[in-house]
């Protein structure tokens, strides 16, 4: 069965949701639009609407685009119709078009409408339903760097303390190199205690005497 991606039209509460954690990491392709889906209605617009496995079948089949003469058909429309062909404004010539003509015959043989008003579903969640923990988790999980081994934290002693010693070992220090390194200018790297060598999270620790 084809999965259906599905695309929206806006409802208030549930788009400022999404702008305060999604928008701006759609830019960045952290897979957040792919998270949002659109049940496949009537009034879905077949070319344009990203609603069949990801990008639009507009983007995906450009040849089979520039032949359609109604291209704000719905899929509504277009399943109803004899053959993709029918609105065409002529037929596929091989080559290219014709093998683009397969394809998508191919992609929507198994999909299926139901007679019902879009809605909005959330894939990160079982039940559907959007929430903001779900996106939190997924930034997280795209952005935070994953550790091989357990962080081991000491009640014995200050959390300052503990906390330091976690970024001695993820190197998050802000020593002079991992300031270089973020494209900040700063004079030199090297070590401003001896200046023997350049500024890490390592050296600093364990080899300056």
């Amino acid at each position: 069965m084809v999965t259906l991606w599905e695309v929206t039209k806006p409802h208030g509460g549930f788009i400022r949701k999404i702008s305060l954690y999604g928008l701006g990491l759609l830019r960045r392709r952290m897979g957040i639009r792919a998270k949002l889906m659109r049940r496949l209605k009537l009034n879905t617009s077949f070319w344009d609407d990203c609603w069949i496995e990801g990008d639009s079948l507009r983007n995906r089949f450009p040849r089979l685009y520039t032949l359609e003469s109604c291209k704000r058909i719905t899929v509504g429309e277009k399943m109803r119709q004899p053959s993709l062909e029918f609105s065409f404004r002529r037929n596929t010539r091989g080559g290219v078009e014709q093998e683009q003509l397969g394809d998508l015959v191919t992609l929507i043989h198994d999909v299926s409408l139901s007679p019902m008003a879009d809605r909005w579903t959330w894939a990160l969640e079982n039940s559907r339903e959007f929430t903001v923990s779900s996106v939190r988790k997924h930034i997280e999980d795209k952005l935070i760097p994953v550790v091989g081994s357990k962080t081991r934290w000491i009640k014995y002693v200050p959390i300052k303390v503990n906390v330091n010693a976690w970024k001695v070992k993820l190197d998050a220090l802000p020593t002079r190199f991992n300031v270089s390194r973020r494209g900040i200018h700063i004079d030199s790297i090297m070590c401003a205690v001896c200046d023997q060598g350049v500024e890490t999270s390592r050296h600093l620790f364990f080899r300056v005497t």
